[in-house]
């Protein structure tokens, strides 16, 4: 039981820490003064971020837990679409590359489904988890192309 606990803490740290590996070195303050779409308060994305890192952290918990040979695939694609995710913020903030961050967010959502697809294969409550966050990538990617059409 301890074990499990620990290895779920493990989990969960990780993702928040590949998720916001490139936040660092970005300054979101630009943001405010582009055109949108649709102007979503600021404080709404670290809230939304954090429940879906938790989401995350925890069906990759269940996943690591789960005795089904194609885990490690599972586990393969869910550290690559974070790392992906990771860098969408890198090429959106720090360098403001809109149409490519566009086009990386696009590659985002198509890694995110494989991986909802590999979980759910394994374990149908950690695809459908997981549906949030493509939900969410969806939404983003539909402000992304925002930004590109109106600046």
């Amino acid at each position: 039981m301890k074990r499990n606990i620990i290895l779920l803490i493990i989990c969960i740290v990780i993702t928040f820490l590949i998720g916001n590996l490139f936040a660092i070195f970005i300054d979101t303050s630009s943001y405010s003064g582009l055109n949108k779409i649709i102007n979503v308060p600021g404080y709404i994305f670290p809230i939304v971020w954090s429940i879906l890192y938790l989401i995350m952290g925890i069906t990759l918990f269940l996943i690591l837990k789960s005795n089904n040979e194609l885990k490690y695939q599972a586990i393969r694609i869910y550290f690559i679409q974070l790392l992906v995710n990771s860098l969408w913020t890198l090429f959106f903030f720090k360098f403001n590359l809109y149409l490519f961050s566009y086009i990386w967010i696009i590659l985002l959502i198509i890694l995110v489904i494989i991986m909802i697809i590999k979980f759910y294969k394994i374990k149908i409550i950690t695809g459908i988890l997981n549906i949030f966050y493509l939900l969410w990538l969806i939404f983003a990617s539909i402000l992304n192309l925002g930004i590109v059409i109106l600046n």
